[in-house]
């Protein structure tokens, strides 16, 4: 079982046009629906150990939603590129720790 923990999250959304209020609304509810459901499944199907334990100060992601999606698919769209962001800050990790291994072997 993938247990996910996220401490702190931090959310920007920038809006242009008339109906910032009502896309507002739709973006965030698809931000709880990505965090309540849909991140845990991403995770899973992107291969992410469900065993390991992982952890990350920081994952940045810029994302542009198209709103003619639905709300399902919005929060499906955001979860889908915070699991690529966190896939991309696990390769990092590992390349520096097979670096940092290389290294030390050298020696």
């Amino acid at each position: 079982m993938l247990a996910l923990h996220i401490r702190q999250l931090q959310h920007h959304s920038h809006f242009h046009g008339a109906a910032t209020a009502s896309v507002r609304k739709r973006v965030d509810a698809a931000l709880a629906a990505a965090l309540d459901n849909e991140l845990e499944a991403a995770m899973l199907s992107a291969g992410i150990d469900s065993d390991e334990e992982i952890c990350i100060r920081r994952i940045r992601m810029r994302s542009a939603l198209s709103l003619r999606r639905s709300d399902r698919q919005l929060a499906a769209d955001l979860s889908l590129g915070w699991v690529d962001e966190l896939r991309r800050a696990i390769e990092r990790v590992d390349q520096a720790l097979d670096d940092k291994s290389s290294s030390d072997n050298d020696q």
